[in-house]
């Protein structure tokens, strides 16, 4: 096999030079995401050591820091909206708008987040295990196969649903929200995955054809999670809290052998 090795002085291929430069671009692009919510998840952690446990001697800091949170909602809604704008001026003008869309995500986290956590101790808890989930689905869909993302996101809202019900410790509001969330998610992801298998994989957006998934993508993997999912996360119902408990580990390996199948269709 013959190789290629710039570095000696032999050019690549043209294809292989614009295959790796997008494979080199996509990566930046998942890695600006993670930063974002690398510095997101260390200011909760901040929030979760001197708000949500502060000791006795810390009162002014919590104090100072209830404050902070109810300013990071405008603020952060504030400059979640600038960034949109400055990514559809950058948009406009063809330059790469993948550090004020990723800026927006985080801004709108801090300000969600920082109500969540101001209005309710307990969530804390919940946006420092949500944000990492993000991460994780930020990284499916940058590196796998476009038809995982939607198993993962469906899988993931599922798991958000029954940790809200093992929260609650009932089929509270919260745990209805969820499951709400899911089922509509669920829904709209089935429509999407049903339009392209019928159209291999192409949608028309704008008058435009656009190719969102492979014409040889396998759809048969989203079916069954959604059957999975919505079975596992409606089982709290019936059996109480146990069956979320388990349900959470079912619904995580479930994704892990996704994650498993998906890896052995890219080798």
């Amino acid at each position: 096999m013959k190789k290629y090795d710039s570095k000696a002085g032999k050019s690549l291929p043209q294809d292989l030079q614009a295959r790796r430069q997008m494979e080199d671009r996509i990566f930046n692009r998942m890695l600006v995401w993670l930063a974002v919510a690398a510095v997101a998840e260390i200011f909760f952690v901040i929030v979760n050591r001197f708000y949500v446990h502060a000791r006795a001697g810390e009162i002014n800091a919590m104090v100072a820091w209830h404050n902070v949170l109810f300013a990071l909602l405008f603020v952060g809604l504030a400059l979640f909206v600038v960034c949109l704008l400055w990514g559809r001026s950058k948009r406009a003008k063809g330059i790469d708008t993948i550090l004020p869309y990723a800026m927006a995500g985080g801004f709108l986290v801090l300000g969600l987040g920082s109500i969540a956590i101001r209005l309710d101790h307990n969530a804390s808890h919940l946006v420092l295990g949500v944000i990492p989930g993000l991460a994780i689905l930020v990284i499916i869909f940058y590196l796998y196969q476009k038809e995982f993302f939607p198993c993962a996101l469906v899988s993931a809202l599922g798991i958000l649903a029954l940790i809200m019900y093992r929260i609650s410790g009932e089929a509270g509001k919260e745990y209805i929200l969820g499951l709400a969330l899911t089922l509509i998610v669920a829904g709209v992801c089935l429509l999407l995955m049903l339009t392209l298998k019928k159209n291999e994989g192409v949608m028309t957006l704008r008058g435009k054809p656009v190719q969102v998934l492979s014409g040889e993508a396998n759809y048969v993997p989203y079916f069954i999670t959604v059957v999975v999912a919505l079975l596992i996360t409606l089982c709290p119902l019936a059996l109480g809290g146990a069956a979320a408990y388990y349900g959470i580990w079912a619904l995580g390996a479930w994704v892990f052998i996704l994650a498993v199948y998906f890896t052995s269709k890219l080798m």
